[in-house]
């Protein structure tokens, strides 16, 4: 057997401690990739502090990165991994999503290695009024120069190909909880089960407050809702974003505050809680590439109402699928749910999913290409 390939791996996490799909996605990887003998590998995260740290036992190097405009720290933070790596050999760099694959092009100009990439989310999905988006959709149009490309979901596929650009595979994340942290503690202090549904409970959004995940459209939709429910349920709102303000301002000017509770972002045993006490989970997302807390939801045994655009929806069953999304469609959908006479059935995995088959999966594209 010859050497084992060196990987490195350039990853992203936000300097709040907030994190979402993405960030989720490369400490679940990270963990099982530790457990493999059969590479060499350094993973590569911003260093929000402007100092480098390099964590020989976990593997990790911290790269000093500009706080300043999204692009203004992207190009520092694959500027300063350029300069780190051009004294060390490795074999295989996997990037994650544009910020990840500026790197890789600058690398590229001057040296040889294998390219691995992972899309998580594409630019043209998301935030399309932003000035960057132009130079940002010229670096995902670049990645395919990559000798492997990945994205995270079937639905992301079909939009990355519609937009020019080829995929070769998918791989489905896991959940954000895993067995020894889905123990729930009730405000008894007893121990609750998400898998008993509540009735008296509430609508659960979990998620970033961004434009394409809907939370405008569930402000609105949860509106008409109330016009329409002779016993309403409230709704309970868990994240953070830049629609925060905005969402905000919706509330006061719809009257909804006593009803809406913004509770922000949450650790894991508060977030726990939140389910184990809701009715049902909502996700009206306009595009969401995968969404790890719709798997949340099975994995937790929560009932779940979401979009049809959601790229989780590819590996659970028992989902109400909202074919539409008007204000008026959703508010409809709530008030079924809320009046509903039987127990709402549960969302489900359709499939075993884990983040292990991930990182092995990422391991033998390592090893293949290498």
């Amino acid at each position: 057997m010859g050497a084992k390939p060196k990987v490195v791996i350039v990853g992203w996490d936000t300097h709040s401690g907030v994190y979402g799909g993405l960030e989720v996605h490369l400490r679940r990887v990270f963990s099982f990739l530790k457990e493999s003998r059969d590479i060499d590998f350094w993973i590569l995260l911003p260093s929000w502090n402007g100092k480098a740290v390099k964590d020989e036992k976990k593997r990790i190097l911290r790269v000093p990165i500009l706080k300043g405009t999204l692009m203004d720290t992207a190009v520092t933070y694959a500027r300063n991994i350029a300069k780190i790596l051009e004294s060390y050999a490795f074999d295989v760099l996997h990037t994650h999503d544009w910020m990840g694959a500026m790197a890789a092009l600058i690398l590229k100009r001057g040296r040889a290695f294998r390219w691995v990439h992972t899309h998580h989310s594409l630019w043209f999905t998301r935030q399309l009024f932003m000035h960057e988006k132009d130079e940002i959709m010229r670096i995902e149009l670049e990645t395919e120069n990559a000798d492997v490309t990945i994205t995270v979901s079937k639905l992301m596929k079909m939009a990355a190909e519609k937009n020019g650009l080829c995929v070769d595979d998918v791989v489905y994340g896991g959940s954000s909880f895993d067995d020894a942290n889905c123990k729930v503690i009730g405000r008894d202090g007893n121990t609750c089960s998400t898998t008993k549904q509540n009735r008296n409970g509430y609508f659960l959004y979990v998620g970033r407050l961004t434009k394409h995940k809907g939370i405008d459209l569930l402000i609105h939709a949860y509106r008409k809702y109330l016009d329409l429910a002779d016993n309403p349920k409230k709704l309970v709102v868990v994240g953070c974003g830049e629609q925060e303000n905005k969402l905000r301002w919706l509330l006061n000017l719809l009257n909804l505050r006593s009803m809406v509770k913004v509770a922000g972002f949450l650790s894991k045993s508060e977030l726990l809680r939140l389910y184990a006490e809701a009715h049902v989970a909502i996700h009206p997302a306009y595009f969401e590439p995968y969404g790890i807390s719709l798997v949340d939801c099975a994995k937790l045994k929560v009932p779940l109402i979401a979009s049809r655009n959601c790229g989780a929806l590819e590996v659970l069953k028992n989902v109400t699928v909202m074919q539409s999304l008007s204000s008026g469609n959703i508010a409809e959908t709530m008030l079924k749910a809320s009046e509903a006479k039987s127990k709402l059935n549960p969302a489900r995995c359709a499939t075993n999913i884990s983040w292990n088959d991930v990182a092995q999966k990422y391991v033998q594209y390592y090893l293949d290409v290498s």
